[in-house]
């Protein structure tokens, strides 16, 4: 039986109910009406308690666990994360470098069936250094499963 539930690793501080957060609250809606459990991973707990009922409301649950920390870090927790929650979609939002790097090839050897990297407005991103464009693009390209698309 299929683990009916999608982890996002959102690599956020939330301190407001913003644009963001008013699309997740809505996807985890229409994810529950579907079956489907949702699990917020954020840096910290948000800070708008509106927002945090409105999740309750469709019974998402928030992980507080911060991955924007150095690769061995990012490596062993997002490990623990996925090996909680146990995942059947992991999507990504604003995650740094190093989850992008680990994420994918944890969740595959952790046996989840799917993965989506969400790219919003990511100026990190954006690089100035030609050294910066090679590992983004060797991060980003690395035959993986996880391109910028549902697979």
């Amino acid at each position: 039986m299929v683990n009916k539930t999608i982890l996002h690793l959102t690599g956020m501080h939330s301190t407001k109910y913003g644009a963001l957060e008013h699309y997740l609250v809505e996807t985890a809606g229409l994810c529950a009406s579907k079956g489907y459990r949702t699990v917020l991973q954020y840096e910290s707990l948000p800070q708008s308690a509106s927002y945090l009922q409105n999740l309750k409301d469709f019974n998402a649950e928030i992980k507080v666990l911060p991955t924007q920390v150095n690769l061995y870090q990012s490596f062993r927790r997002i490990m623990s994360l996925i090996t909680a929650v146990r995942p059947e979609i992991v999507q990504t939002h604003f995650v740094n470098k190093n989850v992008l790097f680990v994420t994918p090839k944890l969740a595959r050897l952790i046996g989840v069936r799917r993965l989506v990297a969400m790219v919003h407005s990511n100026p990190h991103l954006r690089v100035s250094h030609p050294g910066d464009w090679l590992l983004t693009s060797m991060i980003t390209s690395w035959p993986s499963p996880m391109p910028s698309l549902l697979i």
